[in-house]
């Protein structure tokens, strides 16, 4: 069995040249490759942020109703609810990369 997680490739992958050398002496320069951050952590960052909003949405709205005021935004304060919110975002990521595989 592979257990192997997909994460979709390089998200944003690049180059750029590096002098190894001694500047205006002996100048040597190298072309350094660079993966940037996977496709699934870029879909996981992006879906974190609705989650955020949606849960701070929720959490002003249930307050508003409750006290008949406008209500400041409620934040995380304990680590689990950070866990909770990370897991369900690379669920989503996963679902994305799971629904781009079916689109080729």
């Amino acid at each position: 069995m592979n257990t192997t997680q997909d994460d979709g490739g390089p998200a944003f992958p690049g180059k750029h040249q590096e002098n190894v050398g001694i500047p205006d002496l002996a100048p040597k320069m190298i072309l350094i490759e660079h993966g940037g951050m996977t496709l699934r952590d870029w879909f996981a960052g992006m879906a974190l942020q609705g989650l955020i909003e949606r849960d701070t949405k929720i959490a002003v709205h249930e307050l508003s109703k409750a006290d008949r005021e406008p209500a400041a935004p409620i934040l995380y304060k304990d680590g689990a609810a950070y866990t909770d919110l990370s897991n369900e975002a690379y669920i989503i990521a996963d679902e994305m990369l799971a629904a781009r595989k079916e689109k080729r």
